[in-house]
């Protein structure tokens, strides 16, 4: 069993409860760096911990604190999300968490995904008012216009970032974005999933909905700088937990009708055929695709989670100009790696980011 099969071992063993996998003493330094590389360390690690692979008493303990850490961060998300729900419902504003905390509700072991940020939809009718508020609740002595987005304000409070969200995704061209707005007028606001944190229900997304987000939301990751098996395996688990529930006529409507059926189909083999979802759960299931899933696989493993694992060595230059040469040469290498995959979806990336790249140019030059 090469390294790779051993860590996908794991990931199934974290995911569904499966047995233990042998596990070479001589693996276990490259199977840590590459859990840290795909943002699933603290599940690697339980499983290797809980399988004897012989790890070292020093190294054991190192691993431990990784865990508790992450276990730490998971119950403070879960009681800021509490928090920030409440608060902003007694002034009158209702919204809807978009994946992170709620993904993690559906694991196996909640407490064991990598932890991230909060985001939260209030849409725009009472979006200033919500930002307004977490940047009170983040102690900042003035608003900061700065962060105000076309789909967010974020602020961190403590150690921990906070995403108030006036658009759950924006899409590019602007026919996809009017599709998605459509789909999300919907999802975003009938047949809610409530969850309970810390004594608070929260709402998040509607089922059929949510598995499109879910990948739409790591698509738009993978093709601008990298994807963690973490979010590989939200979309796995929310696919697995709301399989009975999810109207497959309808998303495989809303797939096609965005252009993502392609991509999906190489993320169903990896879902599938690495971290062991039945096929039965996998709407679009496509054996045919195996190649172009394992194209996308060295991708995903290559650049890890947001692309961190394939940085280039020298760090972006000081000089304005060298600066955005940097920039658009990493932007190219991602054009000709999603293009291996969608050409259509990879040509949308490229305008969108030459388009966004010029107007920030033309912005500098006036100031």
């Amino acid at each position: 069993m090469s390294i790779e099969e051993t860590y996908f071992s794991l990931l199934r063993s974290a995911l569904w409860g499966d047995g233990c996998p042998p596990v070479q003493k001589e693996d276990v330094p490259v199977l840590s760096d590459i859990a840290i590389k795909q943002s699933t360390a603290p599940m690697i690690y339980d499983r290797l911990l809980a399988c004897g692979a012989g790890i070292s008493a020093e190294k054991a303990v190192r691993m431990k604190q990784f865990i508790v850490k992450n276990i730490m961060t998971h119950t403070s998300l879960n009681t800021l999300i509490a928090k920030v729900v409440k608060e902003l419902r007694g002034m009158g504003i209702e919204g809807v968490l978009l994946k992170g905390q709620g993904n993690a509700s559906h694991y196996r072991r909640p407490e064991l995904r990598a932890c991230g940020d909060i985001d939260y939809y209030v849409g725009e009718e009472n979006f200033m008012e919500a930002a307004h508020y977490i940047s009170r609740l983040a102690g900042e002595k003035e608003f900061n216009e700065k962060r105000v987005s076309p789909k967010h304000y974020d602020a961190n409070i403590g150690q921990l970032e906070v995403e108030i969200h006036r658009r759950s995704q924006v899409l590019y061209p602007e026919k996809r974005d009017r599709i998605y707005r459509r789909y999300s007028a919907d999802g975003l606001h009938k047949d809610l999933v409530p969850i309970e944190f810390a004594g608070v229900e929260v709402m998040t997304p509607e089922p059929t909905f949510n598995a499109l987000f879910i990948f739409q939301h790591y698509w738009n990751h993978l093709t601008t700088s990298g994807i963690g098996m973490r979010h590989i395996c939200d979309w796995t688990v929310h696919l697995d937990a709301f399989s009975d529930k999810i109207d497959r006529q309808r998303l495989e409507t809303m797939i096609k009708e965005l252009g993502l059926e392609t991509p999906w189909k190489c993320c169903a083999y990896i879902a599938v055929e690495k971290l062991g979802l039945p096929e039965e759960k996998m709407p679009l299931y496509d054996k045919d695709y195996a190649k172009k899933g394992e194209r996308l696989l060295r991708m995903i493993m290559k650049y890890g989670n947001f692309g961190r694992a394939h940085l280039p060595k020298l760090s972006r230059p000081a000089n304005y100009l060298l600066g955005k040469a940097y920039s658009l040469s990493h932007h190219i290498r991602k054009f000709i790696d999603t293009t291996a995959i969608s050409p259509k979806l990879a040509i949308y990336y490229l305008q969108d980011m030459l388009g966004n790249g010029f107007k920030a140019v033309f912005k500098d030059i006036r100031k």
